[in-house]
């Protein structure tokens, strides 16, 4: 199959996602369903230039920083801010804070967000 008929057949499944999306998201989400068919089935990660690559793409970063990588795990999760700050005893504001970059993540605080986020803390500091 190639990847411009798994493209159409998602966009066939999935009509209203394409419908609804803004232009900016919509080509990520194209673009990220093309690459994905050119893996084969052993392709168990990305390689360092790839993921390098694909995260200059889609963020327009080289790298994630700490916030960045908070959200990601958050969003993962699917949990608000406030519940978060609810499940670690951490005021919502100062998560926010740490998403946004504008406070930094202690090694005692990564450790109640990861634990919360089923990561590892390392991650996130």
């Amino acid at each position: 199959m190639t990847a411009a008929s798994v493209l159409k057949k998602v966009r066939q499944a999935y009509p209203e996602i394409f419908e609804s999306l803004p232009k900016p998201k919509l080509k990520l989400v194209e673009n990220a369903i093309l690459y994905a068919s050119t893996l084969s089935e052993t392709d168990e990660r990305l390689s360092e230039w790839e993921h390098k690559r694909l995260l200059q793409e889609i963020t327009g970063k080289a790298e994630l920083n700490p916030g960045d990588r908070l959200k990601a795990y958050r969003l993962r999760e699917e949990l608000s801010q406030v519940e978060l700050a609810k499940r670690c005893k951490i005021p919502q504001a100062n998560i926010s804070a740490m998403e946004a970059g504008r406070r930094p993540i202690g090694v005692q605080t990564a450790k109640k967000l990861a634990k919360a986020l089923r990561c590892d803390y390392r991650q996130i500091v």
